[in-house]
Order: C-alpha cells, then structure tokens, then sequence
C-alpha cells in the first residue's frame, strides 16, 4: 500500500510523537499543514487518515514498542490485514460506561467517521436543495429540518450565506425534548455558541423569551453573529460564570444546562481523546456539573423544567448525577435517556427531564 510508504511512516510518527493531547487535534494538524506548504492535498488526507487510524485503535497499541509499529498495526487492522482489537482493548474502562448503552456498540461507534447534518434554516429550503443538485451532493433528509451528508462534502457556501448549520443530529433530538410554550421564560445557561438555542428558535414561530449565558465573552459574541447570519432574533445574553453563586433577574420556566463534560459521547469524531483520556477527569467533571446544576436550578420557577444535558457516556456524569440532582436539589425525575442516530451514525448524548418541587 502506498500509505505504507517509509517516509510517510516517519512523517506521521514525527506528528504523533509531537501531539501532547492538550489540544483537538484537528487544530494541532491544521497548523503543522500551515508550517509544511510542501504537503499537498493527498498528503494530508493520508497523513490525518493514518493518525485517526491510529488513535482509534486506543490503548490496544500499549504493548508495542515504537511509533512505527504501532502505526503499522493500525492501518492492518483497519484495512483487514490482522484481526480488529476487542472493544475492552480498546477502551479498558468499561465500568465507568453507563449500563445502559451497548459497550461493544459504542466502542465500534468510536472506529468510522460520523456523517456531516446540516440544520436548515426555515424559509431556506430550496437554496439548500438547488445548491446540494448543482453540485451534485448526495444528502438523505431525516427529519423536517434535517439533511445527512457524507462527512467530506463542501458545504461552506450553505453555511456562510446563513441558509443552515451544523448540527449532530444526536444533538437536534436532545433539542427536540425542549418545546416551549407561548410567552415561556427559557434559560441556556451554558450555551457555549448557542446551537441548541438556535435550533429552537429556528423550529419554533410562537413568542418565548430566551436568554443565553456563558462565562466566555467571545463565545457569546460569536453567537450573536451566528443568530444574526441565519437572520433569527438574537436573544438576551447574560455573561456569568455559573461556578459563583448569582441570581438572575428572571425566574424561568425552563432551564437547558448542557454542562461541560468528558465528551466521550463525541469521541467518534475527534478519537485522540480516547488515548487522552483520564479517568480522574470522571471525578472532575462530575462535581463541576453538580455545583452548576445547584446554581442554576435557583433561578428555575417552581413546577419549571430542568434540561439536563451531556455528550457524555459515563453513568457519573449522567444517570449517577441525576440521583445527585433528586436528593439534593428539589427535583423529580420526568424521563431520562441516552440518544443517538441508528447504526452508530452520530454522537451519543444524554438528557434528563427534571421537574422542580
């Protein structure tokens, strides 16, 4: 095979022994293609293909003994040479999964590149649809809004004209659990760039009041920006830091917390994490989400909705927290689930429903 080539071997070496996994690495790669002009494009197609070939492989290449090998292993167990590594090889943890996803499903998840969903804008449609016919890209519609596309498709100019998004469709269902009410009071307490608030407001014609925070600065100027390229009302913004104890003007009917985690739900997109990962970052996360939860479910009305969220596996940043959630907060438990797209073709998220006493 080509890609087995010795000095392509030592070029991806070089660039796996140099990554410290303190950064995606598709930034990290997108730099070392930005100091190496003399790449070309077939380069750094089978340069990232063999690095993501080799972090999918997980903590089954600990026993061998150079980068090269490894490398090598990676790609015959990929393409079929040698039989694949079983899935507790792979992931060693699999105490710390939820029991109630499929260890052996979700490991494989983590082997395949996910598909790409675009979320179109309403009133957008048939920009989207003669644009994907002209340049005769594939996609299958999966819900209303909805399209799936091969993860490779060039689709920036849809995105930089505002007619649709990005959006995982694991993503879209967690944000289909929140359907406002006319005139209710709703709350993204952590919206990072606001997707899921922007799905809603997308979906939705009837009048709510939404307000977006995050403790980021820049991250809330650039969802104004996005709010205002895909032309929805750009909601109130509030910046805080939902670590301190504070209290909001508004008491709202429903509250969506989507708290930072592990993201070992995403890992199927960015595998480097599954050879990055910690398991003293469980512990970490876990009490970062309760002391979140403890300070945002004090500006929730009494009878309103809690949307708990995560992109996480693990049963202590999920159903173990919710337990948290019940006893110490004042909630009840409406419903609860892991969610995900059929045959592994997107992230695996969790949502609780909790209902405040």
């Amino acid at each position: 095979m080509e890609i087995l080539k010795p000095f392509r071997l030592a070029v991806v070496a070089d660039i796996l022994s140099n990554y410290q996994y303190d950064q995606p690495f598709q930034y990290y790669f997108t730099n070392l293609c930005k100091q190496n002009r003399s790449w070309g494009s077939k380069d750094r197609k089978i340069y990232k293909n063999l690095c993501f070939a080799y972090f999918r492989m997980g903590y089954s290449l600990k026993n061998e003994v150079d980068i090269q090998s490894k490398i090598q292993k990676a790609v015959s167990s990929a393409d079929g040479s040698v039989a694949y590594p079983s899935a507790k090889e792979i992931f060693p943890f699999k105490n710390e999964v939820s029991q109630l996803i499929d260890f052996e499903d979700w490991v494989n998840g983590l082997q395949f590149q996910k598909p790409l969903y675009l979320v179109l804008r309403r009133g957008s449609e048939a920009l989207v649809f003669n644009y994907l016919k002209q340049n005769q890209i594939q996609y299958e519609q999966v819900s209303d809004f909805s399209l799936k596309l091969n993860a490779d498709s060039k689709c920036n100019h849809i995105l930089e004209h505002g007619w649709a998004w990005t959006m995982d469709f694991a993503s879209q269902k967690v944000a289909d659990c929140v359907e406002p009410e006319e005139d209710d009071a709703i709350w993204d307490a952590c919206s990072g760039a606001g997707g899921k608030s922007i799905y809603i407001s997308n979906k939705y014609i009837k009048p709510f009041q939404l307000t977006c925070s995050d403790k980021r600065f820049t991250i809330l100027e650039n969802l104004k920006t996005r709010f205002k390229t895909l032309g929805l009302k750009v909601p109130q913004i509030e910046l805080c830091d939902l670590l301190e104890p504070f209290q909001l003007k508004t008491k709202y009917d429903k509250v969506i917390l989507d708290v930072p985690c592990s993201g070992s739900g995403t890992w199927g997109r960015s595998p480097e994490n599954i050879l990055g990962f910690e398991i003293s970052k469980i512990d970490y996360f876990s009490k970062l989400q309760q002391k979140i939860a403890g300070n945002a479910v004090k500006n929730l009305k009494t009878d309103g909705t809690l949307f708990y969220m995560t992109c996480s596996v693990f049963a202590s940043e999920n159903e173990k927290n919710v337990e948290y959630l019940v006893q110490n907060l004042g909630l009840r438990v409406e419903s609860m689930q892991y969610t995900f797209a059929q045959d592994n073709a997107s992230d695996t998220l969790f949502i609780a429903i909790l209902k405040k006493l």
